[in-house]
């Protein structure tokens, strides 16, 4: 396997020493073909290789705040125990062009009759504390209408 690191235009930033993201440039046996039930390989050709054509960036969820690489799947480990308030929750890292760092932003989707409070934020922020790090805890969560997801069901996970 052959891994670069990739600027947003797709060039090889990897002598530079600045972040960028993490890419496979040659295949590898555990690559799939294709997801189920998709038995041309366009559902994951969209999803791994429409951003740099002929390489694999894997955007799974992984989050890089203050060096600290974790899947955006910690995360929802922990928010399993409030699947009494939260249908569904999307995880995600930002860094705009003008931060020093990546911050962790939580996007609730809430189940019908209740809502995202200020005490509900900060319970959420705690348990994530206790469970993972302070690393992992969001900078912000937002409450949304809806998760969104590709054609073939993968939760949206980066722009």
């Amino acid at each position: 396997m052959k891994v670069e690191v990739y600027d947003p235009s797709g060039n090889n930033i990897e002598h530079t020493g600045s972040p960028g993201e993490l890419v496979c440039t040659r295949p590898h046996p555990s690559l799939p073909l294709y997801f189920w039930g998709d038995k041309t390989g366009e559902k994951l050709r969209d999803a791994y290789f429409s951003m740099y054509p002929g390489a694999f960036p894997n955007f799974d969820g992984v989050l890089n705040p203050s060096g600290v690489r974790f899947g955006s799947g910690e995360v929802y480990s922990v928010m399993e125990k409030f699947t009494h308030t939260i249908d569904d929750s999307l995880c995600i890292g930002q860094r705009r062009p003008q931060d020093l760092d990546e911050r962790v932003l939580l996007f609730l989707k809430m189940r019908p009759g209740t809502r995202l409070t200020p005490k509900l934020g900060t319970e959420i922020k705690a348990e994530i504390r206790s469970a993972l790090s302070a690393r992992h805890v969001p900078k912000y969560i937002f409450e949304i209408e809806d998760i969104p997801v590709r054609s073939h069901f993968q939760l949206l996970c980066k722009n």
